[in-house]
Formats: structure tokens, C-alpha cells, sequence
């Protein structure tokens, strides 16, 4: 199945604290959540999370839906969909989605078993190896039609921060687009792993670099760190930018600009979408997210990354219900500047537990928690529908979206129709 076919298919197919008036440095604790991190000899490192008092509304806790009965949307009100109880299956997951996060433990190199695109990418343990799920080549170059996993066999060393608290190489947007390349920040570098022939590239780039995030052209990339976001090609450096790629809404396809979903500064302004040239040095624009299509819910945190197709930024937040946390998926219009659509996941999860991981297609977000695996949630009906089971470990998965186009160093990118 070539490149084009599988975008076809695509297209086809807290703790319980109580609310409390925030300040500024309360507000700038929250949005500092990432990935999570594990310490150096291997424990779990504790993230303070800190409740803000956005009033947003919220729908009854997982325990007490037990199908998957969207709420009733009135004329400029947000659709509350909930997760059930039991998550049907996708009867046309397999092969395109592999059944199981379990890779096998012989699978082949990818240096000897290429691969015409990559679905997603796994590492079940910390320190453990890469493994790639994609499909296989066909003289080196379309698709074949049969899926495998096979394991990246590039040297690649955990990132680290100012606190040497670790994490794996592999991060949430560390596959680029269409499945073609995969990218690694490392401490004073950068890998770009070419996974069609195997071939790793390794260019030097000062900092503790934590975090990816692709152009959807796949010929750039932003690196971050702590202090500093790079703006990279994908085998040379160009520059410092002004944005923070942990806070970089991906583009998938159907849109333009580059755009980062924040927390603000205060209670008055409590969720900001920022608009950014292409190359990420100039902001243009901003607006407050209008919160009045969901009263009375209370948005603790985001949870990186939020991912755009279109005019939709998806993204996991945790919330505070009364005196109980809860977590959630939002989705935000640009258009209208308000939340559309929101995803009830319930209560008595850790926190961290769940992130939007990406777009199927246009009208289908994909999701992974830690208690129900990798799942989709259609917007227009509500349904989620599980992909693959549950396991731990680091997952990315491929953009897969059109109708794109940007311009760096004087240079479009693009598929617009």
C-alpha cells in the first residue's frame, strides 16, 4: 500500500483540590507540564500540578455513563461526549493499526528490513528499544500491502533537563509526516533518521534538547529545550525561534499558519491560542478561547501536545469537578475562537494519564490513555472506538493530512488542492 492508498484509507475510514482564586506564577506552574520525565535511576519523577479556576461545563463521571450518550447540544453550546464504560473495538483497525503494543522481541532492524512509511512508532520500556510499525517496501519503494514491526537500530541516548531528571528520545512528535523520517532531540544535538533507507543523520545543536515538532511539509523541524526552540531543515540548523515547541499544536493538514495552545496569564484570559509565522520567529496574532459554550467546569492544566487539523486544535486538559479531578479532551475552533467539542474520560485517573496523540482524518481525533490504549473519537457522532489495547510505553504516530502550505527561507511547501 503506497503513501497515497493509506491516506485514502484514512480519509475514508488530580488530585482532589479544591478550586482556589490563581496568580500569575500559579498559572505559569500549570503550563509547564510535559511528557512525563522518569528520574535518573529509574523513578518516577512527581509533577506539581497546580487547579486554576477556568469555568467551562462538564458532563457526569465515566462510572456513571455507561454508553456512550453524547450530551444534547444547544444552538452555541459545546457537544459533551462521554467515554463508555465498554469501548467497542474498531472492526477495520487491523493491519493499518497493530493490534497490540507488544513488538516482537526478534523483529528485525530496520537497516535490513525497510520500510515504504511508518504508522507509529513504540518503545515499551524506559531505556528499551525503538520498535517501528509501518509497512513494508516493495523494491525499496511503494508499499507492499503487509505490516510489520521492526526495531530502529540507531544509537540514540535518553534527553535530560537542567534538573537531570531523563526521558526517552522518542517523544510525542517524533515521527514526522506521511511515516517518512523520525526525529530524536538530543543533549547538544539533533538525529534525523531517514526511514525509508535507514540512514541516520546527526548534526550539532547546543542546549539539553528535550522536544520535536515537525513541519507538516516534513522538511523542517523545531527543537526544544528548556530556553531555547531551534528551527532546523532536517540536515542542517538555521536559527533560533521564538516559539516554545512544547506548546506547538502540529499542523496535520486542511490549514494554514502555525499556531500554540497556552494557558494564560490570569483567570480573565484563561486559554490562548497564538498565531506564528510559518518559520516560528514572529507571532501575528492571538485570542482568548470564548468559554461560554461550556459553563461550570473548571480547567486545571493542558496536556502537551494538542494537535490542529484544519480548524480544530484537539488537546487532553485535566479539570477539577467540584472536589473531584477529572480529565478531558477539548476542542477548539479558530474560527469561531470557541470550544466545540468536548470528551468526558472521568475521574480516579493519574494524572498525565491521557493525550491526544493525533488526527485519523478530518473529523477523528486520536487518543491514548493509560487505562483503555490507543482510541479514536469521532466528532460528528460522539463514538470512540478502541484501536489497540492498552500498554506502557512512549508512543508517536504519523501525521497523516493534506491541504497544507508554508513558507520558510523564501522557500512553499505544500499539497493545497
Amino acid at each position: 500500500m503506497s503513501r497515497e492508498d493509506l491516506s485514502t484509507m484514512l480519509s475514508e475510514l488530580a488530585d482532589e483540590v479544591q478550586p482556589q482564586p490563581m496568580a500569575a506564577r500559579a498559572w505559569a506552574t500549570a503550563r509547564q507540564m510535559r511528557r512525563r520525565r522518569r528520574a535518573v535511576l529509574g523513578a518516577t519523577v512527581a509533577v506539581l500540578l497546580v487547579s486554576a479556576t477556568v469555568t467551562l461545563y462538564w458532563s457526569p463521571n465515566r462510572s456513571t455513563s455507561p454508553a456512550n450518550t453524547p450530551s444534547p447540544t444547544a444552538t452555541g453550546m459545546a457537544r459533551v461526549d462521554r467515554l463508555p464504560a465498554t469501548i467497542p473495538a474498531a472492526a477495520d483497525g487491523v493491519p493499518y493499526w497493530p493490534a497490540t503494543f507488544d513488538p516482537p522481541v526478534d523483529a528485525p532492524p530496520l537497516t535490513a528490513f525497510r520500510l515504504s512509511h511508518a504508522v507509529l512508532m513504540f518503545q515499551p520500556s524506559s531505556g528499551g528499544p525503538i520498535y517501528v510499525y509501518g509497512e513494508g517496501s516493495m523494491n525499496g519503494g511503494s508499499g507492499s500491502g503487509t505490516f510489520h514491526w521492526v526495531r530502529l537500530d540507531v544509537s540514540l541516548d535518553d534527553t535530560r533537563d537542567e534538573g537531570g531528571n531523563r526521558a526517552s528520545p522518542l517523544d510525542l512528535n517524533s515521527l514526522g509526516p506521511m511515516g517518512y523520517s523520525a526525529a530524536f532531540a538530543q543533549a547538544d544535538g539533533l538525529v534525523v533518521v531517514d526511514l525509508r533507507s535507514g540512514v541516520a543523520h546527526h548534526m550539532p545543536l547546543p542546549g539539553l534538547n528535550e522536544e520535536v515538532t515537525w513541519v507538516p511539509s516534513g522538511q523542517h523541524l523545531f527543537v526544544s529545550s528548556a530556553t531555547q526552540t531551534w528551527l532546523t531543515a532536517t540536515d542542517r540548523v538555521i536559527g533560533p525561534a521564538a516559539v516554545s515547541a512544547f506548546d506547538v499544536t502540529p499542523l496535520v493538514g486542511n490549514a494554514l499558519e502555525l499556531t500554540t495552545m497556552t494557558l494564560g496569564p490570569s483567570e480573565l484570559d484563561p486559554l490562548i491560542v497564538h498565531r506564528y509565522e510559518d518559520d516560528g520567529r514572529t507571532e501575528l496574532s492571538q485570542f482568548t478561547v470564548d468559554l461560554t459554550s461550556v459553563p461550570t467546569y473548571h480547567l486545571s492544566y493542558l496536556v502537551p501536545r494538542g494537535w490542529r487539523m484544519g480548524n480544530l486544535i484537539a488537546e487532553a486538559a485535566g479539570a477539577q469537578i467540584g472536589n473531584n479531578a477529572a480529565d478531558s479532551v477539548i476542542v477548539v475552533d479558530d474560527r469561531t475562537e470557541s470550544i466545540t467539542h468536548v470528551l468526558d474520560l472521568g475521574s480516579g485517573r493519574n494524572k498525565g494519564c491521557c493525550s491526544v496523540v493525533g488526527w485519523e482524518n478530518s473529523d477523528t481525533v486520536l487518543l491514548r490513555t493509560d487505562q483503555d490504549g490507543l482510541l479514536r473519537w469521532h466528532l460528528p457522532t460522539g463514538a470512540v472506538s478502541r484501536l489497540t489495547a492498552p500498554a506502557p510505553g512512549v508512543l508517536s504516530i504519523a501525521p497523516m493530512g493534506c491541504g497544507y502550505r508554508v513558507t520558510i527561507e523564501g522557500s512553499t511547501y505544500g499539497c493545497m488542492s
